[in-house]
């Protein structure tokens, strides 16, 4: 199984001050051992735009390696050019720019797309449901 981790889980995951550290840490253990966790540049770029806010330089790009490593997470590369093809499905997720391109690279990854994101985490589930 391919899982995509959205940016909202990595940070409470990696922020024990995060108000969903715990239920982040319960979502990722509770993904099968030998499953492949995967995250885009989107994901990347995310994750220090969000840490830079949050802590100092140092602590962040230390956190970045962090979740690289110890979440088992894996850095895949995205052809950006297919997703920007599939740009129509904005019309049936109705998401905020970055929540649609994840959307839409969970679904060119054949990923299942994990979040905290209620609003990202329905708009997969009717996007799966009517292919």
């Amino acid at each position: 199984m391919r899982y995509y981790i959205d940016t909202s889980v990595l940070v409470a995951y990696a922020l024990e001050g995060d108000p969903n550290h715990k239920k982040a840490v319960e979502i990722i253990s509770s993904l099968n051992p030998g499953s492949e966790k995967v995250i885009s540049s989107l994901t990347l770029a995310e994750l220090y735009s969000v840490f830079s806010r949050r802590v100092g330089e140092l602590e962040g790009k230390a956190l970045v390696k962090y979740l690289l490593r110890r979440g088992d997470v894996s850095l895949v590369d995205v052809d950006f050019n297919l997703v920007f093809r599939k740009l129509e499905l904005a019309w049936r997720a109705k998401l905020k720019t970055l929540d649609l391109l994840h959307l839409i690279i969970s679904n060119l990854l054949g990923a299942e797309m994990i979040t905290l994101d209620e609003e990202l985490r329905e708009a997969f589930t009717k996007l799966n449901e009517f292919g």
